[in-house]
């Protein structure tokens, strides 16, 4: 898989590419993703499995906004690059990509 921006080659994590020279995500299929963490299911299903860090980041979890989508305490880049290279790296990480259904 390659970046569509820098045209470098993405590492492999799974089924995800990453571009470390442009910081981002990338389904398998080459659609870019926005907050990796979000995709693991782990700290739902099994939270004594996810990193304190990751958990620690989420804000009023129960409470879900009106998008159905937890977000995390800031929406600074760096909290959300720290997410996803934890979850991305996790032993315990179940990622569920969800399929457009039109």
């Amino acid at each position: 898989m390659i970046c569509k921006y820098c045209l470098q080659d993405v590492k492999q994590y799974d089924v995800l590419g990453y571009c470390d020279r442009c910081g981002l995500w990338y389904k398998a299929e080459g659609e870019e993703i926005k907050g990796v963490y979000m995709l693991c299911s782990t700290r739902k299903d099994n939270p004594e499995k996810c990193n304190l860090v990751i958990q620690r980041l989420f804000v009023g979890a129960e409470e879900l906004p009106e998008s159905g989508e937890p977000h995390i305490a800031t929406a600074k880049r760096p909290n959300v690059r720290k997410a996803d290279k934890i979850c991305v790296s996790c032993a315990d990480k179940r990622f569920v990509l969800k399929k457009e259904t039109r």
